[in-house]
């Protein structure tokens, strides 16, 4: 009986740690630093820039405000203007080639052009709250997809597909009876893929928005050439996740970080900005602290590029901002930290090139070669 008893007790142990197995809930790995490996690791070495000087004729072209920026497979330079709804191409030394678009709904014209992606010989224009417009590398028409709700900021290629973080705000209701124009659960910045004619294929992953936060997740974006999927994991931590190109979580990285403040330039910037005060002003005198991570990129090589605390997406490209960047391998491992006043919005890696756009006090886009020195 006693032998028997035992029997069953094991059998009974090992049944219910089966079952308890079944119930728990792997994590994907993160792996912290503390230490980057490596010194000396990177230069930027500046191979041309394209100025720009408002309307003084002095120039073949005008370029009155630089939104998307791209480069296609020859290294040539797309840069869209946001109020002139143009596409200015330069070459791969900086020398201008030519201009497309003009204000208008036609085919070849442009509204609001706020993004624009190159995939192959195509160029996906986002206009701002419209849809994306289609058109080859010369300008020519191929396609219009409406947007059907939403901001997309910017987006990227995702192997035949485009990624994007779509921020959806809930304005108060209206109407009568008062309804909200979306749900009130489709609130926040959805990290989603799309199909190139606009339809939804899958939403990832869901950052809950704020509007008393400074919180701008949509340049903490970038795709490998293994179509790895680095985003951010929220405003507060440095921690960026992993996805496949179908959106699993693969894994997170991240460093010990030590949060700095808002300098005081910046709030004061805000104070003498009359139209930013009521926003923003009081969302940075509320938080104190600039997001951890900022934007991320990622480079030919397969490093990502992450930039953290306060940079010049905080105080909309007005002055430039020296930006602390730091560089991980794919397996999320910290290899490297430098400082660079050339990280803004709508930068962009490609090519073994960093691309810079202009400050308002600096109105200089600025294209640099990546140079590794391990």
């Amino acid at each position: 009986m006693k032998k028997t008893g035992i029997f069953l007790f094991l059998i009974y142990f090992v049944y219910s740690n089966l079952l308890l197995a079944q119930n728990v809930k792997t994590e994907a790995p993160y792996l912290f630093s503390k230490l980057p490996q490596l010194k000396n690791f990177i230069n930027l070495k500046e191979l041309y820039r394209i100025p720009l000087d408002d309307e003084s004729g002095k120039y073949q072209y005008y370029i009155r405000d630089t939104w998307g920026i791209d480069a296609d497979n020859d290294m040539n330079l797309y840069i869209a203007d946001y109020f002139n709804c143009t596409i200015t191409v330069f070459d791969k030394n900086g020398k201008y080639l030519r201009t497309m678009g003009g204000k208008g709904q036609g085919p070849g014209e442009l509204i609001n052009p706020e993004t624009i992606c190159i995939i192959g010989k195509r160029i996906y224009i986002y206009e701002h709250l419209k849809g994306i417009k289609t058109l080859d590398l010369n300008g020519r028409y191929v396609d219009f997809a409406v947007a059907k709700f939403g901001n997309f900021r910017l987006f990227k290629p995702l192997g035949d597909n485009l990624l994007t973080v779509n921020y959806i705000h809930i304005p108060p209701k209206i109407g009568n009876p008062p309804q909200f124009a979306y749900p009130p659960e489709e609130a926040g910045y959805h990290l989603e893929i799309y199909s190139k004619d606009f339809t939804k294929i899958k939403r990832i992953v869901t950052l809950q928005s704020d509007d008393h936060l400074m919180f701008i997740p949509d340049y903490a974006l970038a795709v490998d050439s293994y179509n790895r999927i680095y985003f951010l994991n929220g405003r507060n931590d440095y921690k960026i996740n992993t996805y496949s190109a179908d959106g699993k979580l693969l894994y997170s990285f991240g460093r010990e970080y030590k949060r700095i403040p808002y300098s005081k330039k910046l709030i004061e910037d805000y104070k003498n900005n009359v139209r930013n005060n009521s926003t923003f002003l009081k969302a940075i005198e509320e938080q104190k602290y600039p997001q951890v991570v900022s934007m991320i990129f990622t480079d030919n090589k397969g490093y990502i590029w992450v930039v953290v605390g306060e940079c010049s997406v905080n105080n909309g490209s007005r002055y430039k901002i020296t930006s602390t960047v730091d560089i991980f391998n794919d397996k999320g491992e910290y290899l490297y930290t430098f400082e660079s006043p050339y990280f803004l919005a709508y930068n962009f890696i490609k090519n073994g090139r960093l691309y810079s756009r202009q400050y308002q006090d600096d109105l200089n886009i600025r294209v640099f070669e990546i140079q590794y020195n391990k």
